[in-house]
């Protein structure tokens, strides 16, 4: 009898792991549609103090080769002007 019980436990226990893993790459998945391609316009958009799709186009222009090429000058001048600038 004690053995059934260890065999449920032990069972259940495996399920709610695999549950945290599959949670884990369906939170990856969202994550990954939400992020957009770099449009001057939408890098421009500004609500209130922030600006709702920068983060979403983040990854697209940090990891794109071309800009990374681009000197400081064409850089600025891609998205444009910005408000302030940190040292």
């Amino acid at each position: 009898m004690k053995k059934n019980i260890l065999i449920v436990f032990l069972f259940a226990y495996c399920i709610a792991c695999n549950s945290d893993e599959q949670e884990k790459v369906e939170s990856q998945q969202v994550d990954q549609e939400i992020e957009i391609a770099f449009d001057k316009a939408k890098w421009k958009t500004k609500e209130g103090k922030s600006y709702p799709f920068r983060e979403k186009m983040l990854n697209g222009v940090v990891y794109n080769d071309t800009i990374r090429t681009l000197n400081k000058t064409q850089l600025i001048e891609l998205p444009g002007e910005p408000d302030y600038i940190r040292e």
